[in-house]
């Protein structure tokens, strides 16, 4: 596909400015106007906000199905990468809450790539277009030779490939909550579960440094019809008694494995010291396993 050749076409041949006028339709001046001010239009063609701030929206409302999936492609690598990088963390001396946000990364990469590459992809997609059609024994796909602007493609195009997305998202998240060990596995929720797979001591967390203490349950058989239960004890300083300070019951899990919250220690009500966690399956100790809030 040739720069010099569409920037020529685009600025002085009128057939092919009706050609492109007849597949944009919707804001065609804008587009004709953008590609014939830039020397390589399919390169660059200036910024798109509609593509920068409503990206699969705007992809699949002009037709390019190809880069919408491109688009959610990169937050299921982006699903991958959050996944598995508290695994080298954990293996590595660097400090956990150096965690990259990926979803967030990946948000703001996909939003500026599209700013500045839609109008240039798009003229690929009228360019190619126009070709096709001037072809006449060629089979166009009609996917792929609509016209204009559909909102109904806007909006179904991006729900379906959200999705499609659902199922290797869920299997990402269930691999995340599998460590190789049966039984309790205590950790922090950024940290990820992972963090608890080769703790051979009592976990220790900090106080207002880490958040939300999670609980994992990786049972040896699925859990099924049995009522699944948690009791937290704190161990009381003052007295040296274990003091229960939560019950929780749940009849709904039916897995080998049930993540839950347990404390959060960052919450200034929190009290500094020893905790035990009691898992029951129908009122049968399953296992149990303690963890430490310090300061």
């Amino acid at each position: 596909m040739n720069n010099e050749q569409f920037s020529q076409l685009v600025r002085h041949d009128e057939n092919f400015i009706n050609d492109c006028n007849q597949k944009i339709q919707t804001n065609s001046n804008y587009y004709l106007e953008r590609w014939q001010k830039h020397h390589r239009p399919l390169s660059n063609s200036g910024w798109n906000w509609s593509a920068f701030i409503l990206a699969p929206f705007w992809l699949a409302s002009r037709h390019l199905y190809s880069w919408l999936v491109l688009y959610f492609s990169l937050y299921l690598v982006a699903a991958i990468l959050h996944t598995i990088t508290p695994i080298f963390l954990n293996y590595t001396s660097l400090p956990i809450d150096r965690l990259p946000f990926w979803y967030i990364s990946a948000a703001v990469i996909n939003a500026i790539f599209f700013g500045i590459k839609g109008n240039a992809m798009y003229g690929r997609s009228v360019y190619l277009y126009v070709n096709r059609n001037a072809e006449a024994n060629k089979y166009k796909a009609p996917l792929f030779n609509k016209s204009g602007r559909s909102i109904i493609s806007g909006i179904i195009g991006p729900v379906l490939l959200y999705l499609l997305l659902l199922l290797p998202l869920h299997w990402i998240y269930l691999w995340e909550l599998t460590p190789t060990q049966h039984g309790i596995h205590i950790y922090e929720e950024e940290a990820g579960a992972y963090t608890s797979s080769n703790q051979s001591e009592m976990p220790i967390f900090e106080k207002y440094v880490h958040f939300e203490i999670m609980l994992l349950y990786h049972g040896d058989e699925p859990v099924g019809d049995k009522e699944f239960k948690i009791i937290l004890y704190y161990n009381d300083t003052n007295t040296g008694e274990w003091e229960q300070i939560r019950e929780r019951k749940y009849p709904f899990f039916t897995s080998d494995k049930v993540t839950l919250d347990l404390i959060n220690a960052s919450n200034p009500m929190t009290s500094v010291g020893e905790y035990l966690v009691e898992v029951y399956l129908d009122d049968e100790l399953a296992d149990s396993s303690m963890f430490k809030i310090s300061m």
